[in-house]
């Protein structure tokens, strides 16, 4: 018998618990539209280089990304070894590989010149769910994505000149932190000691969200009947127009003890390059019961995705007329508890 609820338990969690999503690797122009995909999807960072001014980058402008250049190999012997903390990363004016030339990224030699026979990397400020770019040079470019504390979740030799590659973490769960290029320094007389050459990096793609939301709700505390003034912003991080960003207002309310939901849209908007965009609106809390209103700002992608929630906490305090209902019903109640005990009403 007990082997039959087991049973039946494992078929209803086999039906109602979601199906895991497996991490993946992709490559070529497959992952590329899944990246594209996700762009779409969720407004992911891209950068194509092309508004990154030319010259050495310790940042990517307002970008949550830091870049390095760890290790020389060139000129040897004098510039073989580790790079100081802190050295850049080139962002080139033009491109060794391709034509037309655009802008890409390239590390260093110990003179801080581009072409550098070097090895270089991303760093992201926040795990990542996903991350794509164009790796250009030959099969000797080599990549590799790690986690935190320097955990190595994948690695990868180009295949040709240029590809296309990424990686996606498993159940959406944030999980790399960086992305390492070329070169093996700590073996170099390995299998992998041609691994030195220049690989150019372009048109990165990863899963912090091009938008930021913000949401103030003022005052922090007030008496139901009030009004509460909300402030949402939207700011944009990256240099292209992003079309049809809705922005939404939720909250839950009582009245008479009775609970109420309700929405306010703002419509959809193009949040223009590099831009802020504020959404007001206000809330008359007329006849509130008492309570902590929690008010939500959601922001939703172009395909109607959720892509950023915020929340804020207003404390709503009853009105005078509830406060007078409230004394009269504990004033009540003590006059029971005193005849029912036959006991003489305080004075």
């Amino acid at each position: 018998m007990k082997t039959k609820w087991l049973l039946l338990v494992i078929i209803l969690l086999i039906f109602i618990l979601p199906e895991p999503v497996l991490s993946e690797f992709v490559i070529g122009n497959n992952g590329l539209e899944k990246f594209e995909d996700f762009r779409k999807k969720y407004c992911d960072v891209y950068i194509d280089f092309e508004n990154i001014p030319t010259g050495l980058h310790k940042r990517l402008a307002q970008f949550p990304v830091t870049l390095r250049t760890t290790f020389f190999r060139w000129p040897y012997p004098s510039g073989f070894g580790p790079a100081p903390a802190e050295t850049p990363v080139a962002v080139l004016p033009y491109d060794f590989v391709n034509s037309p030339p655009n802008h890409r990224l390239m590390g260093v030699t110990n003179a801080l010149k581009p072409d550098g026979q070097s090895k270089y990397e991303i760093v992201f400020d926040n795990l990542q769910k996903r991350v794509g770019l164009l790796r250009m040079w030959n099969d000797y470019a080599f990549t590799r994505f790690l986690g935190e504390n320097d955990k190595l979740i994948t690695t990868h030799f180009n295949k040709s000149n240029q590809e296309f590659i990424g990686y996606i973490c498993e159940n959406d769960i944030p999980c790399i932190k960086r992305v390492e290029f070329d070169g093996i320094p700590s073996d170099p007389d390995s299998e992998y000691n041609k691994v030195y050459q220049v690989g150019e990096v372009d048109n990165l793609y990863f899963s912090e969200p091009s938008l930021k939301l913000g949401l103030k709700a003022t005052p922090s505390s007030i008496t139901a009947g009030e009004d509460i003034s909300i402030q949402a912003t939207v700011k944009s991080l990256v240099p292209y127009d992003i079309d049809d960003i809705e922005v939404k207002v939720d909250y839950t309310y009582s009245i008479s003890e009775e609970e109420k939901t309700a929405e306010i849209s703002f419509g959809k908007y193009k949040i223009p390059s590099l831009k802020t965009v504020p959404f007001e609106a206000v809330i008359n809390t007329k006849d509130w019961s008492s309570q902590d209103l929690r008010i939500n700002a959601i922001l939703y992608s172009p395909l109607g995705y959720e892509i950023a929630k915020v929340t804020n906490i207003i404390d709503v305090r009853g009105t005078e007329i509830d406060s007078q209902i409230r004394n009269s019903i504990i004033h009540s109640i003590i006059i029971l508890l005193h005849n029912v005990r036959g006991n003489p009403l305080p004075k």
